[in-house]
């Protein structure tokens, strides 16, 4: 329709005041072909919110309120570890949830007959799909119930994991098909983003939980490690220990109750550790990114433990469908 328009770089589109903008993509598989992926992320200068759809995602460790509203019956029919098992706790069926939808298949998870290819392991995967006794198909997917989970603190620890209390996550698929084939890209979506949103305060993504509390720092740890492969970096190493002396000092610590993995860092200490180090504060937050600079509500700095990389045994299946696009050639082989 005529209110739709191409979004091009270096326009000066209407909404210019309000809202600067940076393209990641278009990713192509091949010449000739639609564009696989592309991403549009939007910063709101007046809130410093970034705005995403894909890129970005935080788990939250309770269901959204959201979904009590609307209808439970997903959370209950996820909730059983097996098709007989009676409905249990919700929080459980929102684990569970998370897990399928990023990992698709993760460690926990059992399929009685998994398809293979063939016609036949088709049908056995139909025959084991609607097990009997299963009486409990008033929450939703009629008989329907292809899998098991018999350990559940191997779903609690794939959860932990994959949340990580909320921190900010580039979904598996993303980072595992897709961006890890583009490392000179990704390293000029970061200097975009570091060039355009350097105060940024809050991510909101469309999937999950929203808004996010971030600064630059997170955002930058939380894409290099999926798409780069650069989950620390030498200078970043430094930091726990300076972390841990700060903590033996109660006099220069105040106590940050967002959640267990932040500690507080008096504002003037780290004005005069960053002074004695004559490090800008950009410089500071790029090499070491466990630094939050809270400068939209005035805040100390915080030091963050930040996530650590998603369990092999969950990318598992991931790593495999990954291979399969190789070999179909939907996507490129990963240079080596």
């Amino acid at each position: 329709g005529g209110r739709t328009r191409l979004l091009v770089d270096k326009a000066n589109p209407e909404f210019a005041c309000d809202f600067d903008f940076i393209r990641l993509g278009p990713f192509f598989s091949a010449p000739s072909t639609p564009a696989s992926f592309e991403e549009i992320v939007f910063y709101h200068k007046k809130t410093q919110s970034l705005l995403c759809c894909d890129l970005f995602v935080s788990v939250s460790s309770q269901p959204p309120e959201i979904i009590f509203q609307n209808d439970v019956r997903a959370l209950d029919y996820h909730s059983r570890d097996f098709a007989s098992s009676k409905p249990g706790d919700r929080l459980d069926g929102w684990k569970k949830i998370c897990l399928f939808a990023l990992y698709f298949q993760s460690s926990p998870l059992r399929v009685a007959s998994e398809p293979d290819g063939t016609f036949k392991g088709l049908i056995d995967f139909l025959r084991t799909s609607f097990p009997k006794p299963n009486g409990f198909n008033n929450t939703g997917w009629g008989n329907f119930f292809a899998w098991s989970w018999p350990d559940t603190k191997a779903v609690d620890r794939a959860f932990n994991a994959l949340s990580a209390h909320g921190s900010l996550l580039v979904p598996p698929i993303l980072a595992l098909t897709i961006l890890n084939r583009r490392p000179a890209d990704c390293q000029a979506f970061i200097e975009a983003l570091d060039n355009i949103c350097a105060d940024i305060s809050y991510v909101i993504p469309c999937h999950f939980d929203a808004p996010v509390r971030a600064d630059l720092g997170e955002i930058e740890s939380a894409f290099r490690a999926a798409s780069l492969g650069l989950e620390d970096n030498f200078l970043s190493t430094l930091v726990a220990p300076v972390g841990n002396f700060f903590q033996s000092s109660p006099t220069q610590i105040t106590s940050l109750k967002k959640n267990e993995d932040e500690q507080n860092i008096s504002s003037n200490t780290m004005t005069n550790l960053t002074t004695s180090l004559s490090l800008p504060r950009r410089l500071w937050r790029r090499f070491l990114p466990r630094i939050r600079f809270n400068s939209a509500d005035g805040g100390p700095p915080t030091i963050l433990r930040r996530r650590g990389p998603l369990p092999d045994e969950d990318l598992a299946f991931l790593r495999q469908f990954e291979r399969s696009l190789v070999e179909a050639g939907a996507i490129e082989p990963l240079s080596s």
